[in-house]
């Protein structure tokens, strides 16, 4: 089941205002259980430690980390990615998801973004299986702005070959490497660090949302009033909606244009 199919189903049950019970009973309520098995997290073998971490924290365990493999040119080997996880649908496996990088911290490599998001599309049509995509771009997320013109369309292959050739004549700007610029909102989240490439002394990180709909798994809103009470849009004069703004304010808004993902944050013309 893809993404937007399980996000789907999360809107009607939000719909019928029984999104917050049926959540309760997964493992987001109930815990991890001995019968319940989420499946593998596919991440690059450069990765960095916190996704063990995360892995550690989450109850998850260390065993359903699966490190991918890298080339000769230091990027993920999407040929050995592609046969593990074909592998792990033919094993019934899960897959959680796979990580994608935009400049590894190690070699400052950037992976080939275009043939994973093909991959997935791949087991959805011929296996009728999918997952989640993230891509941290926290070195190099900031990079797109250049693939971007005065309208923030993305500017053609060409069109800034030759305007590189000008600009900058000792610098080489190849296929993939557009490709996994150009395609950053085909993911369903992507990170960014603004003190990374993005220049700006701002210590915190930050993670931009395809799908706006997937933010009721990980919000868990504190409740100030009763339930039956009625909340008013502002509290002692401060809007609830700017929170989504405090990490980062301007900052998040350039880097949801920036990802052709201005419009991430309305569902059905209101933010969520």
């Amino acid at each position: 089941m893809s993404i937007t199919d399980i996000l789907s189903i999360s809107e009607q049950l939000y719909e019928r205002d029984i999104f917050d019970d049926v959540s309760h009973l997964t493992c987001r309520g109930t815990g991890m259980t001995r019968t319940m098995h989420l499946g593998k997290l596919l991440v690059p073998i450069y990765r960095f430690e916190f996704w063990k971490k995360a892995m550690d924290i989450l109850g998850l365990g260390y065993d359903n980390l699966i490190a991918l493999p890298i080339d000769e040119e230091f990027k993920t080997d999407i040929a050995k990615t592609r046969h593990i996880v074909l592998r792990l649908i033919e094993q019934g496996e899960p897959i959680l998801g796979i990580i994608g990088v935009l400049g590894s911290s190690t070699y400052g490599s950037i992976d080939k973004l275009k043939p994973l998001f093909e991959l997935r599309e791949e087991c959805e049509k011929q296996h009728n299986n999918s997952f989640y995509i993230h891509i941290d771009a926290s070195q190099l997320g900031y990079m797109k702005s250049l693939f971007l013109d005065e309208n923030n369309s993305i500017i053609p292959y060409n069109i800034l070959c030759d305007k590189l050739k000008q600009e900058a004549p000792l610098l080489e700007l190849t296929s993939d490497i557009y490709d996994s610029f150009t395609q950053l909102s085909r993911a369903d989240s992507v990170s960014f660090e603004p003190f990374q490439a993005g220049f700006s002394p701002y210590p915190t990180g930050i993670v931009c949302i395809k799908d706006a709909r997937l933010s009721r798994f990980l919000a868990n809103p504190p409740k100030l009033c009763p339930e039956e009470g009625n909340i008013p849009d502002e509290i002692d004069g401060i809007n609830q909606h700017l929170q989504l703004h405090q990490c980062g304010g301007s900052i998040s808004y350039m880097l949801l244009i920036i990802l052709g993902m201005g419009n991430a944050l309305k569902i059905n013309g209101k933010l969520e």
